[in-house]
C-alpha cells in the first residue's frame, strides 16, 4: 500500500486548537529560584524570601547555603 508518510504528522483543526491551548497554559508556568538553597520549581511560592522547605527548617544555617559551604554556584549554560 502507499500511504502517505505526512499524513501521520497532519492533525486536525480541533486537535490544533487544544495544542495552542496547552502551549498557551504551559507558556504561563515560570520556574521560581529559592536563593537559599538554589533549587528551581515550577510555580512554587516563596515565603520570607525562601521556599516551603526552607523556611520550615528552624536552624540558621541551611544545609544547602552559601554559609554552609554547599552552593553550586552557577548553572552551566549547558544544563539550563
Amino acid at each position: 500500500t502507499n500511504v502517505d508518510p505526512l499524513s501521520a504528522t497532519n492533525i486536525s483543526i480541533s486537535e490544533q486548537e487544544l495544542l495552542r491551548k496547552f502551549r498557551t497554559k504551559i507558556n504561563k508556568f515560570q520556574c521560581i529560584l529559592c536563593p537559599v538553597c538554589n533549587e528551581r520549581f515550577l510555580s512554587i511560592v516563596l515565603v520570607n524570601n525562601m521556599c516551603r522547605q526552607c523556611n520550615a527548617k528552624i536552624t540558621l544555617l541551611k544545609k544547602f547555603s552559601a554559609e554552609n559551604n554547599m552552593d553550586p554556584g552557577k548553572i552551566p549554560y549547558e544544563l539550563k
